[in-house]
């Protein structure tokens, strides 16, 4: 004599094997990922500059101090990023496809949206370990040449050397002017007060003025031996 038939059963069980199965293939599709933040010596990690894509992101554990009474520790735990490798702009070339270590105090990268730029980061690297500098990184857009920007709404990225701020652009391109523009609301609210010389107003939207083209950053930097400590200039202005 056969069991009684349970619809719900059926169902959970179906919905516990979807469950799983989708465990799994995020576990096959991040293979690779690193166990731990990497312990980099700071005087021998190397300096890249990268143009990267978004491929996914992860926890890594806390910090062992974090696990004691006596600290608090005001970041969450460190983050892993998977990144596809698009240009090497300085320094040592990432494989292919690669996951990079970094923390942040907002959490996961994807916190406040999945990226969808490239984006230019700041990476350190010593043997096989990948770190993307605290908050190095920034999107990218393309003119009517498929050439990329950094577009500017101050005065250039603090993570790059200070030398980088003379390359800046007129954003004279239209389709580098219609990929870059911001509502005049999110304007107002973010940059009018502290930013409003990097923007022109028109109508609905504020047009950035300024950018940072990629090719003009890759020449300028090429055969400069630059140190990781070398990649500042000054406080991040905002």
């Amino acid at each position: 004599m056969s069991p009684p038939h349970h619809p719900r059963a059926a169902s959970l069980r179906r919905h516990l094997c979807l469950a799983l199965l989708a465990i799994l293939a995020t576990a096959c599709a991040h293979r690779g990922a690193p166990a731990v933040y990497p312990d980099l010596d700071a005087a021998q990690a190397r300096p890249s500059l990268v143009v990267t894509r978004f491929l996914g992101t992860g926890e890594l554990p806390a910090y062992p101090e974090c696990a004691s009474k006596d600290v608090l520790c005001m970041d969450p735990a460190p983050t892993w990023i998977k990144l596809q490798a698009r240009e090497t702009v300085y320094g040592a070339s990432p494989p292919g496809t690669f996951f990079a270590s970094t923390t942040s105090h907002g959490g996961r990268i994807d916190a406040y949206g999945t990226p969808r730029k490239p984006m230019l980061m700041l990476l350190l690297a010593q043997e096989n370990n990948w770190v993307m500098v605290r908050y190095a990184r920034a999107n990218l857009d393309t003119d009517s040449q498929r050439q990329l920007h950094v577009v500017l709404n101050n005065s250039g990225p603090y993570w790059l050397p200070c030398s980088v701020r003379e390359l800046r652009e007129d954003i004279t391109d239209p389709v580098l002017a219609h990929a870059s523009r911001i509502t005049r609301e999110d304007y107002e609210q973010w940059h009018a007060e502290s930013h409003a010389d990097s923007y022109r107003v028109e109508g609905q939207f504020a047009y950035p003025r300024y950018s940072l083209p990629i090719a003009r950053l890759q020449a300028h930097l090429a055969g400069k031996a630059l140190s990781a400590a070398d990649f500042t200039c000054g406080a991040d202005p905002g």
